[in-house]
């Protein structure tokens, strides 16, 4: 039995960052983002004809955020956007829409996707995010002269 409740324990564990995102309303403002952060993996949402969809990013400095579209109405426009509502890059690229763009982090601010139609074409949209925090999760090569002296490791 214990070993049952184990392994479904790292199911669980395991699977869980599978499972997609799904933004919740209203996240219409920077204030309201319904997701408190969304982290690498795959995300949803749905718009409507009026709809502005925002979800906030959090990264460290050194990461390369990669934004993908995976499926969205045609002519959905994301734009990263700092705190204060400041443009940092977008998918609208020499007049059309691409499927994603890719931003190196300079500082750790908070960082929010807004995702809006501006033609009125509605429906479901899913994206993918990755990069974040791989600047906080490199870990730096030991200087080459590092060594453990010897019988200072104890094993028990």
């Amino acid at each position: 039995m214990r070993n049952a409740v184990i392994a479904i324990c790292l199911v669980f564990l395991f699977c869980a960052p599978l499972i997609a995102d799904t933004e919740s309303e209203p996240n219409n403002t920077i204030a309201d983002t319904g997701v408190f952060w969304c982290e690498n993996g795959t995300h949803n949402g749905s718009l409507s004809i009026v709809d502005v969809d925002y979800w906030k990013v959090e990264c460290y400095p050194g990461d390369q955020l990669n934004f993908t579209f995976l499926g969205a109405p045609a002519n959905t426009l994301v734009c990263l956007v700092d705190a204060s509502h400041n443009f940092l890059v977008s998918n609208y690229v020499n007049g059309s829409y691409t499927s994603g763009f890719q931003y190196n982090v300079p500082d750790g601010d908070d960082r929010y996707f807004y995702i809006q139609n501006l033609f009125g074409n509605t429906g479901e949209y899913s994206f993918n995010i990755s990069g974040q925090f791989v600047a906080m999760m490199t870990e730096a090569s030991p200087p080459s002269n590092f060594s453990i002296p010897s019988g200072t490791l104890m094993w028990m």
